[in-house]
């Protein structure tokens, strides 16, 4: 294997030989793990939500037009809130829309086991589903957001120090990509 500056900064596995590729710095490889974790955790909260609303609703009233209801109710704010909070995330940073939108959610589940306990009904989990279906975009949009920008720092192989930053990106050298790496 032809060991140049940009693959030498690697770290190799796979012993001597033809078996050793160059892998990102482990840092990168655990925030790309960490990142693609939240994205996986957050997906399944959100398909778990779109599901328990309305089946709760159906357990409550028995009627599938009010379990129907609830859905289009859990929607409709859901594909409206991608042309809101798309804007939003761009203009702030996915850390703090995915904490901000994670907090949202929690509140509003508090608030719905409060309004359940005190005899609210069905009510409160329509108010549930609207504010889980917004926010449940919201926070799929910063996941989005933060799985592109955890692929372009993956795919950023670093600088030997003898040499400058390059005035134009080069192609990704660790091998798992096929765009130009940020500069």
């Amino acid at each position: 294997m032809t060991v140049t500056p940009a693959t030498r900064a690697f770290r190799t596995r796979g012993g001597r030989g033809r078996n050793r590729r160059p892998t990102a710095p482990t840092a990168d490889r655990d925030w790309l793990l960490r990142c693609y974790l939240l994205r996986a955790t957050d997906a399944l909260a959100a398909s778990v939500v779109t599901y328990a609303v309305p089946l709760l609703v159906f357990s409550l009233t028995g009627s599938v037009t009010w379990t129907g209801i609830a859905f289009l109710v859990e929607w409709v704010p859901r594909l409206a809130a991608i042309a809101a909070v798309g804007p939003l995330i761009d203009r702030r940073s996915p850390q703090s829309a995915l904490l901000a939108t994670s907090v949202l959610r929690i509140a509003a589940a508090f608030v719905a086991i409060i309004g359940l306990a005190t005899g609210w009904g069905i009510g409160s989990l329509m108010l549930f589903g609207v504010a889980s279906g917004a926010l449940a975009e919201a926070s799929f949009l910063a996941c989005e957001s933060l799985g592109g920008e955890a692929t372009r720092t993956a795919c950023k192989p670093p600088l030997p120090a003898s040499t400058k930053a390059p005035n134009s990106p080069a192609p990704c050298s660790a091998g798992h990509c096929s765009w130009p790496a940020r500069p």
